[in-house]
């Protein structure tokens, strides 16, 4: 767990921190607050005036020990759509160009070429050719145009550069790709070294990918996070992990809903199951649970086991399953609304409508 102090809308905020962490909630901003936050802190980057005396008192500390993280600890890596679609720019200020750029100065006879090309743009004396146009276009005003060529850098060849992909010996379109593939693509450009012991973070990850390309972006985010860690703020079902209880963070009004850690929970579960049941069938059930409703509950005004064609309505028939959910709500301090029509022979009908 760690603890983000004095940045932006942020006065203080904790999180749970795993290998693959995911946070989501009511707040877009203030997600997009906590990924920059960890950015800027685990790269000790400047940011703009607004930020700037947030910038030096933005600290981030382990939770529990009060011990600040260590900046240079890990690199940091951040994925956002704009980041994405620059990279492929070639502007001056994206590490693909950078890379080009490097390549071209270390790797490629460049200069000797150049030096040619720039003597043979002055012999063509392009201001003495151009004199006739000159006074054509200059014969109404007193100031006379005059064309000439720059030098040609390598930063000039590198914006020529024309990017393409290949596939199946096939050039296609960089510009026809999926968002997928270009995160994919972008995840090579960013990391110049192994992938490995690194921090990467996704800024909602699932604008402009469809439902089937979200369960191969889960995957391999799910890889990428054995050997680093991943941070993932998202509105998306599709990319919640509840192999963990652990894994997902929900800020409303600022703050951490889902305080308890897995350990915990599951003993407060037990202490009040509405049946005799073990620990493990506990963890399983409610995962299992989470995984399939959660996501779900979080656009919808009430749940309820009355079959209705309204939308707005998280239908479960099963009572065990509506147990779980309200009762994760209920210990996450997260508002809800049911509608339910109980039975008193179920054992988890009758805790429902007494405590839930």
């Amino acid at each position: 767990m760690i603890e983000i102090k004095n940045f932006r809308n942020i006065p203080s905020l904790i999180m749970k921190n795993r290998n693959y962490t995911v946070i989501t909630g009511d707040d877009e901003i203030l997600l997009k607050d906590i990924c920059d936050s960890i950015y800027f802190y685990y790269n000790d980057k400047k940011l703009g005036k607004k930020d700037k005396i947030n910038d030096l008192k933005l600290e981030i500390v382990n939770y529990f020990s009060k011990v600040k993280e260590k900046v240079s600890s890990k690199q940091c890596i951040y994925f956002f759509q704009e980041k994405i679609e620059e990279e492929f720019d070639l502007g001056s200020k994206t590490v693909l160009y950078s890379r080009f750029n490097n390549l071209f100065k270390e790797k490629l006879p460049t200069e000797p070429i150049l030096i040619t090309i720039n003597s043979l743009i002055e012999d063509l004396e392009i201001d003495k050719f151009t004199l006739d146009t000159v006074s054509e276009i200059s014969k109404y005003s007193d100031y006379q145009l005059k064309f000439s060529f720059d030098k040609l850098t390598s930063s000039d060849l590198i914006k020529k550069i024309k990017i393409s992909v290949l596939k199946d010996e096939n050039d296609i379109e960089i510009n026809n790709l999926t968002s997928f593939e270009k995160l994919k693509i972008t995840l090579g450009i960013l990391d110049e070294e192994t992938i490995k012991d690194k921090i990467y973070i996704f800024l909602f990850p699932e604008k402009n990918i469809s439902i089937k390309e979200l369960k191969e972006l889960k995957k391999f985010l799910l890889e990428l996070s054995k050997n680093n860690k991943i941070i993932i703020a998202t509105f998306s079902k599709y990319l919640f992990e509840f192999s963990s209880l652990d894994n997902l963070n929900i800020y409303q009004n600022k703050e951490l809903k889902n305080l308890f850690f897995e350990e915990e929970l599951i003993k407060i579960f037990e202490e009040n199951y509405p049946i005799l049941e073990t620990k493990e069938n506990i963890s399983q059930k409610l995962k299992s649970v989470l995984n399939i409703y959660l996501g779900e509950f979080f656009y919808k005004n009430k749940i309820t086991n009355k079959f209705s064609l309204e939308e707005e309505n998280l239908y479960i028939n099963d009572y065990e399953h509506i147990f779980l959910l309200l009762f994760y709500l209920k210990l996450s301090k997260i508002n809800y609304q049911k509608d339910i029509e109980y039975n008193h022979k179920s054992p988890f009908s009758n805790y429902i409508e007494e405590k839930l």
